[in-house]
This record gives structure tokens, C-alpha cells and sequence, in this order.
């Protein structure tokens, strides 16, 4: 979620709109694992927020944004002046969660968790 600085501003920036494409993929393929039934998909999902809180400017949501939304102008960036490490606390709180009902789905042949 953070984007160069540009200019001569020292404050950090954030792409507003790349946060919510990436809550909306999380919450997508979360469903898509509910739906069909497949745990594959939560891990899956758990390690693309995991490579987000740890390696933003690889993050897979990221290079999608950047590769097709944003050239397709399917979505306009909304940059704003934010500090981007509570974005990526979250994406990494969300990273456990998901691993943990990975985990759980896995060992226990659980259908669903929750």
C-alpha cells in the first residue's frame, strides 16, 4: 500500500483505493473457499497477506492493482498522506487468523471454521 514519495514532501503516502482492492480479493477468496468447500483457498489466502505485511511492494494484490486495475482504468489511485504500517499490521494480523484456520481445517477435516 505505499507508493514512492514524490516531490519534495517527506511524509509517507498511501493508495487508498489499493487497500480496499486488497480487503476486497481477501474477503473474494475467502468466500470462494466457504462456497466450494476448499481449505486450499484460506491458505492460499493467508500467504498472499503475509508477503503483503512483509514484502509490500510484492505483494500479489499490489501487482494486480498496479498490472490490470489501474491500467485498464477500471480504478483511479487515491493517494493520500498516511503512515502505511498500520495497513500492514492488519494485513499481518489477518496473515495468523487465516494460517491459524488453515491449520485447523486441515488437521481436523473441518468443513468450516467459526
Amino acid at each position: 500500500m505505499e507508493t514512492p514519495l514524490t516531490g519534495r514532501t517527506s511524509s509517507p503516502r498511501v493508495d487508498t483505493h489499493l487497500g480496499k482492492f486488497s480487503q476486497a480479493c481477501t474477503v473474494v477468496l475467502a468466500a470462494l473457499a466457504f462456497l466450494f468447500g476448499q481449505p486450499i483457498i484460506v491458505l492460499i489466502t493467508a500467504i498472499i497477506l503475509a508477503i503483503a505485511a512483509l514484502a509490500p511492494s510484492i505483494s500479489p494484490y499490489r501487482l494486480l492493482y498496479r498490472g490490470i486495475v489501474l491500467p485498464l482504468h477500471l480504478w483511479r489511485p487515491r493517494i493520500v498522506e498516511d503512515d502505511p504500517a498500520p495497513h500492514r499490521f492488519a494485513q499481518g494480523v489477518g496473515a495468523v487468523f487465516l494460517i491459524a484456520a488453515s491449520i485447523l481445517l486441515f488437521l481436523t477435516k473441518a468443513t468450516a471454521v467459526g
